[in-house]
């Protein structure tokens, strides 16, 4: 007899309260000096027989009235713990949402382009980090088996199907529970951001803001290369009407750019910022060709 067996044995002979139905089945007594010896041997045989079949059915029909009582409980604490886990995750997202969000405001150096690819990393980071120690915070299913018995397996009710969503949900909740914890651990989440590139796509945009801020410096130095008066909007207009021929540069890197996040505002910061370089570097050139071209005013 296994252990799970001899405890539900203890447990109903212990059950005082618990009445069999029975079964029903009699023996008919004979009275005694009225048959041979064997047949009372048989007859006492068969009343000892019905004894057994009464012990065993009122054991049975005591188990299955527990089982009903499991399962009932079962479907409560089942119910209580997704609840719980849900409520749990509710309360915590936007905590954790906020932190991820003035992360990505206060990066100035856009390691990464979005609050997506902030909490992408640092749920990687979190899962990888195996010195943090990890609280069952939602423990609700601390004592409810994550599998079922056969018996109530098989039985007609939402259990198979709320077990594992309360597995789930609280899983879920105390991931997120801990990564929050995880993120607040040095007081300052910031410290859990790289202050380096740590992929492709954001060396690609490091490298288009240092073209962009290059082509601003180089067009403001010619543009104060100019004698006073003669960038003016007039001159420029009648420059832009001359319909010039400017120099146009490709992105650079395009291949990984395009599959990286923010490629069409890096490469529109790009296109901008060389056209504004080579439009300036062309008016430069046609203002000083004719002197005419670019009066002061």
């Amino acid at each position: 007899m296994d252990s799970f067996a001899l405890e539900s044995k203890t447990a109903y002979g212990f059950d005082d309260d618990f009445v069999a139905s029975g079964t029903g089945a009699t023996v008919t007594d004979v009275p005694a000096g009225f048959c041979d010896e064997q047949v009372y041997i048989d007859l006492q045989n068969a009343q000892d027989a019905l004894a057994e079949l009464e012990s065993e059915s009122a054991y049975a029909e005591w188990l299955a009235a527990q089982e009903a009582t499991l399962a009932a409980d079962a479907i409560d604490n089942l119910s209580t713990a997704g609840g719980n886990a849900d409520d749990a995750i509710d309360a915590t997202q936007p905590d954790v949402d906020g932190i991820i969000l003035e992360l990505f405001e206060d990066d100035l150096n856009e390691i990464f382009y979005s609050e997506e690819e902030y909490l992408d990393y640092l749920m990687s980071e979190f899962d990888a980090d195996v010195i943090f120690e990890r609280q069952n915070i939602v423990n609700d299913l601390e004592n409810v088996p994550t599998e079922l018995p056969e018996s109530l397996d098989d039985q007609d009710n939402v259990i198979p199907t709320l077990l594992p969503q309360a597995v789930e949900a609280v899983a879920e909740a105390n991931n997120l529970l801990n990564f929050a914890n995880w993120l607040l651990e040095d007081g300052d989440p910031s410290s859990r951001i790289p202050t380096e590139c740590v992929e492709e796509c954001c060396e690609w945009r490091e490298m288009i803001r240092e073209i962009e801020s290059g082509a601003e410096v180089q067009a403001a130095a010619v543009l104060n290369g100019l004698e006073p008066g003669v960038d003016s909007e007039a001159n420029r207009s009648a420059f832009a009407a001359t319909d010039p021929v400017l120099n146009e540069f490709a992105v650079p890197e395009q291949e990984i750019g395009e599959t990286c996040t923010g490629y069409e505002d890096y490469s529109d910061r790009f296109t901008v910022a060389t056209s504004t370089n080579a439009f300036v570097a062309a008016f430069e050139a046609w203002c000083a060709e004719d002197a005419d071209n670019c009066p002061a005013e």
